[in-house]
C-alpha cells in the first residue's frame, strides 16, 4: 500500500514540479550553445533512473545535480521517494530537511513528511538516535546548506541530524563562503564560525592642473606626485588630499565603485600671498 501511495505522489510531482527543474537548466545554460553542465546531464540521466525505479542510480545522479540544482524542492521530493525506497533512511531524513526548508507550504509536504517519519521510525528500531546541531555562524542569517542540503539559517533554530560526516557550506550576499567538514557522534555540537567580507576594489584616475609636481594623499597616507598611474583602491569611501608648495591644498572624499573607474581634476590655485593654502572644494 505505501508502494502505490508513493507512485501516486510521485505522478503528481512530475506533472507539477519538473517544470521549474528543467526551467532553472535551460536558464543556467548559454542561448548562443547547447552544450550542458555536468550537473544537467546527470539530473537528466537521474530522471530516467527514477522513472524506470533503479533507485540507487537516481540518488547518485541527483546527488551530483545538487550543487546546480538545490534550490529546487522538487529534487528533494524525488531523493526521499528514491532513499526510502533504496532503504537510506539518513539520506530521506536529510532530503526531507531540504524540501520542508524551501517548501514547508508544499501540497506534498504531508506526504514527504510520512516517508521521512518512515525513515526515522526504522532508525529508532536500529537504536539510532539524531544529534542536536546548532549553527554560531556570523553574520546572522548566513545560509546553512549539509551536503549541499539546505536545512536553515544561522541563529535561527537548531537541527537534528543522524551520526555521519557532513560539508558545511555558510552563504550570505558580499560574503565569501564558509566551508566545514563535521563529524556528528553521539554528542550535541555547536558549528562556529565567521564569514568574511568580500573586499572588492576600484580604480581612482587622477588628472591635475598642474599637471606635475602634485603631491597625493589617500586616506592621509602618501602615494605619490602627479603624474600617477590610476591607483587601485578598495571599493569605498576614500579622503584624497592633494599638496604642492606655493598652492592652496585640495581634498575631497570620493566613493570608488567595484571595478569602476572614478576621475577626479582638481585644479590647483596658487596661494595668496598671507592666505591660509587650506581651503576645501
Amino acid at each position: 500500500m505505501l508502494r502505490k501511495i508513493i507512485f501516486v505522489s510521485l505522478s503528481a510531482l512530475v506533472a507539477i514540479s519538473s517544470l521549474s527543474l528543467i526551467a532553472q537548466a535551460q536558464e543556467g545554460s548559454s542561448s548562443q550553445t547547447t552544450q550542458k553542465s555536468a550537473e544537467e546531464k546527470s539530473f537528466e540521466t537521474a530522471e530516467r533512473y527514477f522513472q524506470r525505479g533503479l533507485w540507487k542510480r537516481a540518488i547518485d545522479g541527483y546527488e551530483k545535480a545538487l550543487p546546480s540544482y538545490n534550490q529546487d524542492s522538487g529534487i528533494f521530493y524525488r531523493l526521499v521517494v528514491a532513499s526510502v525506497e533504496e532503504g537510506e533512511a539518513r539520506k530521506a531524513i536529510l532530503y526531507g530537511l531540504g524540501f520542508n526548508y524551501l517548501s514547508p507550504a508544499h501540497e506534498f509536504a504531508d506526504r514527504l513528511n510520512a516517508m521521512v517519519k518512515k525513515a526515522e521510525v526504522s532508525l529508532q528500531r536500529a537504536k539510532v538516535n539524531p544529534v542536536t546541531v546548532s549553527f554560531n555562524i556570523e553574520p546572522k542569517g548566513t545560509e546553512i546548506t549539509l551536503n549541499y542540503v539546505p536545512v536553515g539559517e544561522s541563529g535561527k533554530g537548531k537541527v537534528s541530524l543522524y551520526p555521519g560526516m557532513y560539508t558545511v557550506l555558510g552563504t550570505y550576499y558580499g560574503h565569501h563562503t564558509f566551508k566545514k567538514v563535521i563529524e556528528v557522534k553521539d554528542q550535541p555540537i555547536t558549528v562556529r564560525g565567521t564569514l568574511k567580507k568580500v573586499i572588492t576594489y576600484g580604480k581612482l584616475k587622477i588628472k591635475t592642473q598642474p599637471e606635475k609636481g602634485i603631491t597625493v594623499y589617500v586616506d592621509r597616507k602618501k602615494v605619490g606626485v602627479t603624474p600617477l598611474e590610476p591607483i587601485k583602491l578598495r571599493s569605498g569611501r576614500h579622503y584624497i588630499r592633494f599638496e604642492k608648495e606655493g598652492f592652496d591644498r585640495w581634498h575631497r572624499y570620493v566613493t570608488v565603485e567595484n571595478d569602476g573607474l572614478h576621475l577626479l581634476e582638481p585644479i590647483m590655485e596658487r596661494t595668496p600671498p598671507g592666505k591660509s593654502p587650506f581651503r576645501m572644494e
